[in-house]
Parts: C-alpha cells; sequence; structure tokens
C-alpha cells in the first residue's frame, strides 16, 4: 500500500478517536446525579481527547505535507488509536441504559438502580482505555525516535511529538 493511504487511514482513525473521546466526554459530562465512577471517568476522557486534538493536528499537518520520510511513523499510531476508539464505544454502550434524557440538550439524567452491577465492569473499561493509552504513548515515543534519527525533519515535529507524551506524563501522575 502507498505512503499516502496509509498516511490516510491514520488520519481517519485520529479523527475517528477524536471524535469518539469528544462525544463520550461530552455525554458522561452531561449525567445529572452519575455515581463517582462515572463521573471520575471525565477527567480521563478530557485528558485523552486534549491528546488527541494534538495528535490529530499533527498527524494532518505531516500528511498535508507529504513525501514519505516524514509519513514513516505513521503507521504505528493507528492501532492505538482504533483499540482507544473502541474502549471509549464500549464505555459508551455500558452507561446509556442507565441514563435518560432530561428534557435539555446533552442532559440526562441517572436512572441507575441495578447500576452497582455494572460498575466493576466500567471500572475496567476505564482501566483498559488507560492501557491503550500507554501503547499510545508507546507508539508516540517510537515516532519521536524516528523523527529523532532522521536529520531532514523539521524541529518542530519532533517537538510537537515530546509536547504529546507530556500530556501523558501529566494524566498519568
Amino acid at each position: 500500500m502507498d505512503p499516502f493511504s496509509i498516511t490516510t487511514g491514520v488520519v481517519g482513525a485520529a479523527a475517528v478517536a477524536l471524535h469518539s473521546a469528544r462525544h463520550v466526554n461530552d455525554f458522561i459530562d452531561g449525567i445529572q446525579g452519575a455515581p463517582r465512577a462515572v463521573s471520575a471517568l471525565s477527567k480521563d476522557l478530557q485528558a485523552l481527547k486534549n491528546v488527541l486534538e494534538t495528535l490529530n493536528t499533527l498527524v494532518n499537518q505531516v500528511h498535508l505535507s507529504g513525501g514519505t520520510a516524514r509519513t514513516d511513523f505513521i503507521p504505528l499510531l493507528k492501532p492505538p488509536l482504533e483499540n482507544c476508539t473502541t474502549a471509549l464505544e464500549s464505555i459508551l454502550l455500558a452507561i446509556k441504559p442507565y441514563t435518560k434524557p432530561s428534557g435539555e440538550p446533552k442532559k440526562s439524567k441517572w436512572r441507575g438502580f441495578v447500576w452497582t452491577f455494572r460498575e466493576r465492569e466500567v471500572l475496567m473499561l476505564q482501566k483498559t482505555l488507560m492501557d491503550y493509552k500507554m501503547s499510545l504513548d508507546i507508539a508516540i515515543s517510537v515516532a519521536n525516535l524516528y523523527v529523532y534519527q532522521k536529520l531532514n525533519e523539521p524541529f518542530h515535529v519532533l517537538f510537537i511529538l515530546t509536547e504529546i507524551q507530556s500530556h501523558f506524563i501529566e494524566w498519568v501522575n
């Protein structure tokens, strides 16, 4: 497959992951009376959303600038991005049945009596999302090393990758 097609696929995966993170974060932030396990997801999702926004910008810049020397590292990002999207969709599917629309746009009320049986599942999904975030961090680190090795790479790409990695370090701590 040609580098342009591969990079286009990763650009798409980054956009889907970012859209999913925004959607799930907005949904959780809009739940009135959510239990602590659900509310705690909001902080992780906000941090993931910030990382994905920065990564999305970087991937688009690299994609639009062209050149195979600048896109060789891009395919490393696709599997972790797809994993994050899958985890985000699973979280939404696990939480949504316990909410009902409140009449206000983007607002819903918590209605889960049976929630205690599903809370453990959501906590496991949150752990899975954290694991996928770490996989994405490793992929970004490898991409960072790759860019560093390429003498013809502009310094700002290395700087942006380092900035994304620092978001992860802040997030994990």
